[in-house]
């Protein structure tokens, strides 16, 4: 009977211990398959189904587009149609709702970006219904159905990328307001009021005014709601206009 095992080394494992070392060995070949396995499936299941190949044999409409236009606007100067919600001309882009993401390819650089924030180069290929695109703007539509369910808008554009249920949770089934910040920049940048502005970050960004103290800044001059892309805001509109009414004496014609 075999006593012990000898290694080079000149050091001796008892043989009692010999079958934990095969065992042990088994186990690392089980792990490193199961490593595999999860890897393949990964590739076919997650990455083909969200981030496809890039696209290939799709239409080509070759484009001009004029210094300091953005990929979207070209795209817009062209009648080429690529969804957006909080992209306005009056007011600098910040790609807030990421719908208008398109694919890109410089060379061998392949990117799903933000059209609204990108200029286009020479060479620059863009695909703006491929599938790849189309995945991110369904997985966005389904945070936005979360974020504010209550938006017909939201609603109406997700059926029409064959969205109609969300698998995030939704904190509040009557919430419009998307915090898309259109509403914020047309008071800074066009009325010149600053009324309006964002409190908190992350899930818990909030539309509310500066320092979260009451002020008189609001006018009541409705540019607000006229960019906002979901009609959350005309209630609000609506209940300032009474107190600015209340406190003045002059009404307010919708």
């Amino acid at each position: 009977m075999v006593a012990a095992i000898h290694f080079g080394t000149g050091d001796t494992i008892p043989s009692g211990e010999n079958s934990i070392i095969k065992l042990m060995e088994r186990r690392a070949l089980l792990a490193v398959a199961i490593s595999v396995l999860i890897l393949v499936l990964y590739q076919e299941l997650v990455l083909k189904r969200y981030f496809p190949p890039p696209a290939e044999n799709l239409p080509e409409v070759p484009v001009a587009a004029e210094p300091g236009w953005t990929i979207l606007e070209t795209a817009r100067h062209h009648h080429i149609h690529i969804p957006t919600l909080c992209c306005h001309p009056a007011v600098t882009p910040w790609g807030s709702c990421r719908l208008c993401v398109v694919e890109t390819r410089y060379g061998k650089r392949v990117q799903v970006i933000p059209s609204c924030l990108n200029a286009p180069v020479s060479e620059l290929e863009v695909f703006t219904q491929s599938e790849r695109v189309q995945n991110v703007r369904r997985w966005v539509l389904e945070m936005l159905l979360a974020e504010c369910p209550a938006s017909r808008e939201i609603k109406k554009l997700a059926a029409a990328h064959g969205v109609t249920a969300t698998r995030f949770a939704i904190t509040d089934p009557q919430e419009e307001c998307l915090r898309c910040g259109l509403c914020v920049a047309v008071c800074n940048e066009v009325v010149g009021v600053r009324a309006l502005t964002f409190g908190s970050r992350g899930v818990k960004k909030v539309l509310e005014t500066p320092y979260r103290v009451p002020n008189n800044a609001c006018i009541g001059c409705g540019c607000c709601v006229s960019v906002c892309p979901t009609g959350a805001l005309q209630k609000r509109l609506d209940t300032v206009r009474g107190d600015l009414s209340r406190r003045t004496g002059h009404g307010f014609a919708h």
